[in-house]
């Protein structure tokens, strides 16, 4: 049996296969590179106090919950700072139809506009991917980390156990 006529397919199948994961691995990165644009831009925008530039990468769904959040010309909330908590891409679901999805976690100094009073927040998005193009689909205050468990900030103490309030005699 002679191999030398074998090593030309199985070559080829070799760079078919390492071509497809890197094209899906391209594809990748361009999907990050462009979310990370839209988040940029957008932050920028409420950063500047720009409302308006910032709207345009606010779905029409989403529009209600982003002016009871950000405020609107009249009354607007002020960022002072955010930072980028955490990025996670949503694995698709079984329908290919539905666009791809990232949930994104932003920490925010913010006030009134007519205020001094400094507050710390945390916002929860739901970015969607639409052509080429990320639009933030749904936007809102995160709970405070560890408000089921006692918090962590001082508020209340944390809850002891009920066999634990009892008393001993």
């Amino acid at each position: 049996m002679r191999t030398d006529s074998m090593v030309g397919p199985v070559i080829g199948v070799a760079c078919v296969i390492v071509l497809s994961n890197g094209l899906a691995c391209s594809s990748s990165m361009n999907d990050a590179n462009q979310l990370d644009e839209s988040l940029r831009a957008y932050h920028h925008h409420l950063l500047a106090g720009d409302l308006d530039r910032a709207t345009a990468y606010v779905s029409t769904k989403a529009m209600d919950e982003f002016l009871a959040i950000h405020g609107d010309e009249e009354d607007p909330v002020t960022i002072e700072d955010f930072q980028i908590l955490s990025v996670r891409f949503v694995p698709p679901g079984k329908d290919d139809k539905e666009p791809k999805k990232a949930i994104v976690l932003v920490g925010a100094d913010i006030r009134k506009h007519d205020s001094i009073t400094m507050k710390a927040v945390r916002y929860r998005q739901e970015w969607e991917q639409h052509g080429q193009r990320w639009i933030l689909g749904k936007e809102s205050i995160a709970k405070k980390r560890g408000s089921e468990r006692g918090t962590a900030d001082g508020d209340d103490p944390p809850k002891t156990a009920p066999e634990a309030e009892t008393n001993v005699d």
